[in-house]
């Protein structure tokens, strides 16, 4: 009992330390620029019926050109109606079955068959970005991937951003989405003062 005590007494205090520098008000270290970068938009979904019209209706109203970013809804093995509901919308939806009972199917076997799909789409795209078909996305968060990356001159390979979660969620799921947001913010604010 006594380590464990000390353990958690010690995680406490490197949190505490690490959210002090996250704390100092975040100053943007980029440039505005206009919409130049094209993005590709993949949403995997599996049976998510009651929420793939949020986010289809989210990404057709972006702060973005609209001319400037495709996406796709990955329907990874559904069984409901998310198929007809997205394309109902007039979203891009790629359907993928497994080819036997034991093949591997998931997030990462629906976005592998999606980029074979999509054939030369780093000839047409400059990023690929991923979302959850639960997540709702800020409508100027294009505008500022497309600020981040052109002010990197392309350089970034991965530019990481937070989206929000569904409000209606259960409280206790909402609890802990606001911890792990909080957590995220404090660390990764700290991090880039540090660094």
């Amino acid at each position: 009992m006594g380590i464990m005590s000390a353990w958690l007494v010690l995680m406490l205090l490197y949190q505490l330390c690490i959210s002090f520098f996250g704390f100092k008000r975040n100053t943007k270290n980029y440039q505005d620029h206009d919409p130049q970068m094209r993005f590709l938009v993949l949403v995997p979904a599996h049976n998510e019926e009651a929420v793939i019209a949020d986010i289809i209706d989210n990404l057709e109203h972006m702060e973005y050109p609209r001319e400037l970013y495709d996406f796709y809804i990955l329907a990874d093995n559904c069984t409901d109606r998310t198929v007809e509901v997205a394309r109902r919308m007039g979203a891009n939806v790629l359907e993928s079955h497994k080819e036997s009972p034991d093949a591997p199917t998931g997030k990462p076997i629906v976005l592998q068959k999606a980029l074979n799909a999509l054939a030369g789409y780093q000839d047409h795209y400059d990023l690929v970005m991923f979302f959850d078909a639960d997540n709702l996305i800020d409508p100027n968060m294009f505008l500022e991937v497309n600020s981040q990356y052109l002010s990197a001159e392309g350089k970034a390979d991965i530019i990481k951003k937070t989206v929000e979660g569904r409000p209606e969620i259960a409280v206790p799921a909402s609890l802990l989405q606001l911890h792990d947001d909080v957590e995220l913010y404090l660390d990764e604010a700290a991090a880039s003062k540090l660094s």
